[in-house]
């Protein structure tokens, strides 16, 4: 009879990566270790799927130094995603010198500013995703003469970022068409995002757009200049067909909607509520430009669509929307 046990290994590594990709940092350890103990032939995935998202923080150096031991004995040709958590220069080098390839970096932490000169060539040159969720220092330093494949970029308005470190990305960055901005919505301090609005130099180049938390427009804009606006910088979005906005309104989404030039395909919301006042917004947003040319619509959070007769989901769904929220499977990101 056959098993589980016989299949080939490609179907074998891909079900692995499916449910651990539902999973990360100890809960994704928690699924692999076991999987890794079932059989030999499950040994060798489940291993390289534990290595394939790892997470370091300097609190425990001994795991850095044990994981970099590792790699000795072990050929990394690939990491898919690693996390740097409160990392000081000298100890990114041991940290990623076992690594043939870096996919996805996220770094973290707010003890100091993290040196951009810290990351080398070799590990930026292959990046095809780099997160930023602490203050950077300096400017990146890409391999010479050679465009890196950075795709996806995703900043925080807590943490500055040089505009010469982001330009000097944008100009060895020829993919790069995805943004993620975190704007902490009207608490944090806006001060650095307002002098190098990334949406005004990236806007035109981008096909997803990530505004997660953004200041409600346009009241914060006049609290003494720490807020930034989006009146101004996604006019500039001339290429985007696919939006992702998390922690707003039905009237901060219909403004974001109106200042849109281009037409959508792909929209993810994640509303803080929805109330029947709301609906009236998202029944005037199906009829503007923007969203001409939807296909789909996700849903996600708290806010389920109750019955599907909501008047806006009836007009999304009589222009051809696929409205969906979290009953009805999609992928992860809205990207994919």
């Amino acid at each position: 009879m056959t098993t589980i046990h016989d299949l080939p290994p490609e179907i074998l590594y891909r079900i692995l990566e499916l449910a651990a990709g539902f999973e990360s940092g100890y809960w994704r350890k928690l699924l692999l270790q076991p999987t890794s103990a079932v059989a030999r032939a499950w040994r060798h995935p489940s291993q390289e799927l534990l290595l394939s998202d790892v997470t370091l923080s300097a609190i425990y150096p001994h795991r850095t130094i044990g994981f970099a031991a590792r790699l000795q004995d072990y050929t990394l040709v690939e990491m898919r995603r690693l996390t740097l958590d409160r990392f000081f220069a000298e100890d990114v080098e041991l940290a990623t010198k076992g690594i043939g390839r870096l996919g996805s970096l996220r770094i973290e932490g707010d003890h100091a500013p993290f040196p951009a000169l810290a990351l080398s060539p070799r590990i930026l040159g292959g990046l095809r995703s780099l997160e930023l969720w602490q203050e950077i220092a300096g400017v990146f330093q890409p391999p010479p003469n050679q465009p890196i494949t950075l795709k996806h970029l995703s900043l925080t308005a807590e943490y500055s970022l040089p505009e010469s470190a982001l330009e000097a990305l944008l100009a060895s960055a020829p993919n790069l068409t995805h943004l993620d901005l975190h704007c902490g919505g009207a608490t944090y301090n806006h001060s650095w995002l307002q002098r190098h609005n990334p949406l005004t130099i990236l806007g035109p180049r981008l096909r997803h757009l990530g505004l997660h938390n953004p200041p409600p427009p346009p009241q914060v804009d006049s609290q003494a200049g720490l807020s930034f606006s989006l009146s101004a910088a996604l006019p500039t979005c001339t290429s985007l067909v696919s939006l992702e906005v998390s922690s707003v309104t039905e009237e901060q989404l219909f403004d974001i909607f109106r200042l849109l030039p281009s037409q959508l395909e792909l929209l993810e919301t994640t509303m803080v509520r929805m109330t029947e006042e709301g609906h009236g917004f998202l029944v005037k947003a199906t009829a503007l430009p923007a969203l001409s040319s939807l296909k789909m619509w996700r849903i996600l959070g708290f806010n389920e669509i109750v019955d599907g007769k909501e008047p806006w989901v009836v007009l999304s769904r009589a222009r051809g929307i696929d409205v969906r929220d979290e009953r009805r499977f999609f992928t992860d990101r809205c990207y994919d």
